[in-house]
């Protein structure tokens, strides 16, 4: 990688120094979407001046949280490196997840169902660390748009699903954007507008994971013989 730690750190002490104290900043991230090409015991030690960095500058943890971008791998094994690492060190801090399911050869294979059942992970995945989902969207995969379901039905049904997922996140979320010309999709006032970012007042049917699914009976019933 030929990224400049400390390039990025004295940026970090900049920003701090200029903004700490002020209320309306709660929180700041020491990058965004960091190369997968770091190796992750190195992401995970600049986290750690970056963090040291901030706080040095006068931006306490009782004002501001530091976020730590996970982008692109394992949560539970960027957090085990973390915590391994800084041994507790460290306080308000936590982890940024991008929640997308329309990126990649995988994403576009799963169907609705997966889509939907992928989400409810995200809600598990959340209980267990501090976290803020900082981006995400209503935008499906390839396979999960096919089916009989109008497409406002499933931008309601997935919506309604990331909802209940997202607000776990303990230090909240925040759709994509506010307004996106890709598509309603990617834009909150569309999406809001058409009220596919409502919860739903019922849950997806239970599934414990092995067998068929029965969600993707329920959303693409098999023709009648």
């Amino acid at each position: 990688s030929d990224w400049n730690f400390p390039t990025s750190l004295r940026a970090l002490r900049v920003l701090a120094e200029r903004y700490k104290g002020r209320p309306a900043v709660t929180g700041l991230g020491v990058c965004n979407e960091p190369s997968p090409n770091v190796p992750l015991d190195k992401l995970c030690h600049y986290y750690d001046r970056a963090v040291a960095a901030v706080r040095d500058a006068g931006m306490s943890a009782d004002q501001a949280t530091v976020v730590l971008p996970a982008f692109q791998r394992p949560l539970h094994e960027v957090a085990q490196m973390w915590d391994g690492m800084t041994q507790g060190l460290h306080a308000n801090v936590c982890f940024d997840l991008h929640y997308y399911h329309c990126f990649g050869e995988a994403w576009n294979r799963m169907t609705l169902a997966q889509s939907l059942r992928e989400a409810e992970f995200h809600a598990q995945e959340l209980r267990r660390l501090p976290a803020v989902v900082s981006e995400w969207s209503n935008a499906l995969g390839g396979v999960a748009q096919l089916g009989p379901l109008e497409d406002s039905q499933k931008r309601a049904l997935f919506g309604a699903t990331q909802l209940a997922a997202y607000k776990n996140a303990s230090h909240g979320w925040f759709f994509w954007t506010w307004q996106d010309a890709a598509g309603i999709e990617w834009d909150f006032q569309q999406s809001h507008a058409e009220g596919s970012l409502r919860e739903m007042p019922q849950r997806l049917p239970s599934w414990s994971g092995s067998g068929e699914d029965p969600l993707e009976e329920i959303l693409k019933p098999s023709p009648s013989e």
